[in-house]
């Protein structure tokens, strides 16, 4: 598994527990918000309990 892959493994669950885009950012060490977001949009998740609510 290379570096990469555990850093794409450890945001993808905290997208899917409502951690806020700019928060992993900061985690990542992103320079620019546009690069988590490029990377990680695609993750957007809304668990089903909140559905509802939109």
């Amino acid at each position: 598994m290379r570096f990469q892959d555990l850093r794409h493994s450890c945001a993808s669950p905290l997208l899917a527990n409502i951690v806020g885009m700019k928060e992993i950012q900061e985690w990542l060490r992103h320079s620019n918000y546009s690069t988590t977001a490029d990377i990680f949009s695609h993750l957007k998740y809304v668990p089903k309990y909140l559905q509802h609510q939109r």
